[in-house]
């Protein structure tokens, strides 16, 4: 059965300091759902609590879909010369959001 997942990036705390040069942190989130996409957060620069308030993120989504893939959500730091580093990630499990019809 076809439905909807959205995601709301609000903000983040307490960062650890990934850019030596300036002790602070140039985040941005990355939300993954399978492969029916990748959404970005706007880079919050210079900032170890960054408030992103996001648009809402969303999902078209098949009930397989949520039993199969978890919900990635990864925290980076953005470099503008070399690769973006991790600061962290979590998987969410959704299949709990599925609705089963008792007969």
């Amino acid at each position: 059965m076809p439905g909807k997942v959205k995601v709301k990036i609000l903000a983040g705390r307490n960062l650890p300091v990934m850019d030596r040069g300036s002790d602070t942190t140039d985040a941005y989130v990355e939300i993954k759902l399978g492969n029916l996409g990748t959404f970005k957060t706007d880079v919050y620069r210079k900032s170890l609590n960054p408030i992103w308030n996001s648009d809402w993120y969303r999902f078209e989504v098949d009930d397989s879909d949520l039993q199969d893939e978890p919900l990635q959500i990864r925290l980076m730091d953005y470099d503008t010369y070399s690769s973006n580093d991790s600061i962290g990630k979590i998987y969410i499990n959704l299949s709990p959001l599925l609705q089963y019809e008792i007969k």
